[in-house]
């Protein structure tokens, strides 16, 4: 989560902190592949500076650092409880959003990842030309990885829930025109990876009553289950009701900025 201007969504994710990793988590395969693809995108290495900014319980920080030996990294969030996780985690960490990031962050780094916390920025122009600028006057050239999905999303949600997803998400291109506009990237790369995914259908519907997404934080418990009641009637129509597992492919859009 990256923008406390919104109180809501800041005691939403206050709430959830103690379990957001238990049931935000697809499976092994899943994770690990994700790992493999940001680490190569970010060309991450064991000498480089790794920010997670937006980075809530530091737990794909900690992946990626792991992953590449990375000594030094930091989780930004304006979560509290989610930054304690994170500094159990072994980031250090800094209390703030997005903005003031751009503005305050006291530590050198070249390398930011923001994973699916773009669509919380509430500035988003402002925000890509604030930190383009700030980077003209690093000593090291920084590359910035976004993370985000489409749109119109691949999983299994209720009409309603796909509704709330849509105002909140920007388009790949609404993104794209965003990040580009006065801004004068050294380049800009953008990609979509698909990912199969298999959870357990009562796990899913777990997460969907937690509220695992902030799209959901709005619906009442009876709103809730009668959107779970939907999908049950979409499986029931399919015939996968019975299934224990439910199967579907998440796409994830990698945007690359290079400053």
């Amino acid at each position: 989560m990256c923008d406390t201007s919104l109180p809501v969504l800041s005691l939403h994710y206050e709430e959830i902190a103690k379990q957001f990793w238990d049931y935000w988590s697809f499976e092994d395969d899943f994770r690990d592949e994700f790992i493999a693809k940001a680490k190569s995108a970010l060309d991450l290495n064991s000498s480089s500076k790794l920010v997670d900014l937006g980075g809530g319980t530091g737990s794909t920080g900690q992946l990626l650092a792991e992953s590449a030996n990375t000594v030094k990294w930091y989780c930004v969030d304006p979560s509290a409880s989610m930054l304690r996780e994170a500094k159990q985690r072994g980031a250090t960490v800094w209390k703030g959003d997005c903005h003031s990031f751009v503005d305050q962050f006291p530590f050198d780094y070249d390398r930011v990842l923001m994973k699916e916390v773009i669509h919380h920025v509430r500035d988003r122009p402002g925000f890509f030309r604030a930190l383009q600028q700030h980077q003209m006057h690093s000593p090291d050239p920084t590359k910035v990885l976004i993370v985000t999905r489409p749109k119109h999303i691949g999983w299994p949600m209720f009409k309603q829930a796909r509704i709330e997803w849509a105002k909140e998400q920007p388009s790949l291109e609404e993104l794209l025109q965003e990040c580009q506009t006065h801004v004068p990237w050294r380049k800009v790369d953008a990609y979509i990876e698909s990912f199969p995914v298999a959870i357990p259908r009562t796990q899913w519907c777990t997460m969907l009553r937690r509220r695992f997404s902030s799209n959901l934080r709005a619906f009442t418990d009876a709103e809730i289950e009668e959107g779970i009641q939907q999908l049950e009637a979409e499986w029931k129509e399919n015939n996968t009701l019975q299934d224990k597992m439910i199967y579907f492919t998440d796409d994830l859009i990698f945007v690359e900025l290079h400053c």
